[in-house]
């Protein structure tokens, strides 16, 4: 540890459900770092599991917090209620801190760059020997998302010095600035670190649903975005083809009007973009039906990445597509109920 950097106290937030055939590496990743323990607190909010979650948990200390509302989501915002430290992180029960430094070094960001208030990890990768749609995953979320924003998440640190301007070099770190026109990157995954009680004072923590929009909320007002090098999060993100699908209907459920608990979701965040880009997500329905525009980025892909398995991204592109027009014309003609459940069902 330096001897300047001061040891402010850092809040891990992980939301759970049944995430027990992952979590201890999260959690070892964790107790791993350099940071001193003393000042980390791990609060792990889980939404009701029946496997050995809450125990294994309980073995490394972490303060278990009941989420009734199962999501994801509701968890996170359950945990920045809570919370007691300066600095907060989201790492997800399958997400692994790769670098031993990485908080301490997230700390000294924060503490050298007063401006800056959000630091996103390099990018993330996926564990040996799992299926390639991991890989996928990680690179680009979705099809919609990355029809929008344009960002390879394996890859968050070559993405955004290439996109947008960077105001500062430091040794493990970039800052990047934006602009009032720009359209922020959705770049919040795999260990979101950021500047709690800054949160707390532009924003009301206790009744608002932030969960989704502490990125966007807090990058609108200070235009600026820490970038860590050397900086990986591994991800185990879903094993199959089918769990996926499942997921990104479930994404589009939830940013629909769903009926019951509300999900926080791309809808909440689009309150901080420009007219015109909001409109930007009516033309993905074209660039996937019409074929051609989603095929040519499916070879620009498979040419990127020198894999022809890239070329998922046209039938999964077609299969978004699909989806968001059958539950838009469920939830908004039908006038049909739609309930989103835990995380990848609906």
């Amino acid at each position: 540890m330096p001897k300047n950097l001061k040891t402010s106290l850092v809040s891990i937030i992980m939301p759970t459900l049944n995430s027990g055939r992952a979590i201890e590496h999260s959690l070892k990743s964790i107790k791993g770092q350099t940071y001193p323990q003393e000042k980390i607190e791990i609060l792990v909010v889980d939404g009701g599991s029946t496997d050995d979650t809450a125990k294994i948990a309980q073995n490394y200390r972490a303060r278990i917090i009941p989420n009734p509302y199962t999501m994801p989501e509701h968890a996170k915002q359950i945990g920045l209620k809570l919370a007691k430290g300066k600095y907060a992180m989201f790492l997800d029960s399958d997400e692994v801190l790769r670098n031993p430094s990485s908080i301490q070094n997230k700390v000294r960001l924060l503490e050298d760059n007063p401006a800056c208030k959000n630091i996103v990890t390099t990018g993330l990768i996926s564990p040996r020997n799992f299926p390639f749609i991991c890989n996928y995953i990680n690179r680009y979320g979705d099809p919609f998302s990355y029809f929008i924003h344009r960002i390879d998440g394996g890859n968050y640190y070559g993405s955004l010095r290439k996109r947008f301007f960077v105001e500062k070099h430091g040794r493990d770190y970039e800052i990047i600035k934006f602009k009032k026109s720009d359209l922020l990157p959705i770049v919040d995954g795999g260990g979101h670190f950021f500047d709690l009680s800054y949160l707390k004072s532009i924003e009301n923590v206790e009744k608002n649903i932030l969960s989704a929009t502490v990125f966007t909320s807090m990058c609108s007002r200070t235009q600026r975005l820490g970038v860590m090098k050397g900086d990986y999060v591994v991800h185990h993100s879903a094993p199959n083809i089918k769990t996926y699908l499942r997921k990104i209907k479930w994404r589009i459920v939830s940013n629909l009007s769903v009926k019951g608990v509300n999900i926080p979701g791309y809808r909440s965040r689009e309150k901080f973009l420009a007219k015109g880009l909001r409109l930007k997500k009516y033309l993905f329905i074209p660039y996937a039906l019409l074929i051609f525009p989603a095929l040519i980025d499916s070879m620009l892909l498979s040419v990127k990445h020198q894999d022809l398995r890239f070329f998922v991204h046209l039938p999964l592109s077609v299969y978004t597509a699909v989806e968001i027009i059958i539950q838009t014309l469920r939830i908004s003609i039908l006038r049909m109920t739609v309930r989103a459940g835990s995380y990848g069902q609906t």
